[in-house]
């Protein structure tokens, strides 16, 4: 990361691995500050708007202790959330092992879309937006889904399944960003940290 452009740490507002993960990979040192809301506590808004208003809770939240700690917006805060939708049903996090049972039964052999919205801010500038990846299950038995529940990977995935795990063996294509379905649309984010940061945004190819 070329530090002449801008801060190569940023502040994740996510406990999710995987979120690091893509950030680390992409050249970033990761700060990890897990947010403090209520994801239920959301007004009655449109289902697939829900990714980008929560993103926005946990941005929102991690900024204002930010300020009360340092006074000031000194860094990259980038948070998200990531839900999944087949037909007219939010998936959310499993809350068991059978209602993670129930998720993967539903999808197998179907489309779905995963929404990841984020929220992205810096010196007192704030970018947000979601991005949409259509992800299609290939017939799965009730034999191979109990084996992959098995695994516990389910925990804690929205749609109860890691396309970036075990997961990626019930995946039979996809229409769209693969690391939005893994929980940050990278090239969103990353386009939208350049219009953060005009110097960088205004810098031409040799």
């Amino acid at each position: 990361m070329d530090k002449r452009f801008f801060p190569d740490t940023v502040i994740l507002a996510s406990s999710s691995p995987g979120r690091k993960n893509i950030l680390r990979n992409a050249g970033f040192e990761v700060v990890v500050m897990e947010p403090c809301v209520d994801e239920n506590d959301v007004e009655d808004i449109n289902n697939e708007m829900l990714p980008e208003t929560l993103a926005a809770m946990k941005g929102e939240a991690v900024t204002a202790k930010l300020r009360k700690e340092t006074h000031s917006d000194p860094r990259i805060v980038i948070a998200a959330d990531t839900l999944c939708f087949l037909d007219d049903e939010i998936l959310r996090k499993p809350s068991n092992r059978e209602d993670a049972m129930r998720m993967l039964s539903a999808m197998s052999g179907n489309w779905h879309k995963v929404i990841t919205g984020y929220w992205i801010s810096y010196g007192g500038k704030t970018i947000s937006g979601s991005d949409t990846t259509r992800v299609k299950f290939r017939p799965i038995s009730f034999l191979e889904v109990e084996n992959y529940l098995e695994t516990e990977e389910y925990k804690g995935k929205a749609g109860a399944y890691a396309i970036q795990g075990i997961g990626g063996c019930l995946v039979e294509k996809i229409d769209g960003c693969y690391f939005n379905v893994c929980g940050l649309p990278l090239s969103a984010v990353w386009s939208s940290i350049i219009r953060l940061f005009p110097n960088l945004n205004n810098k031409e190819c040799d």
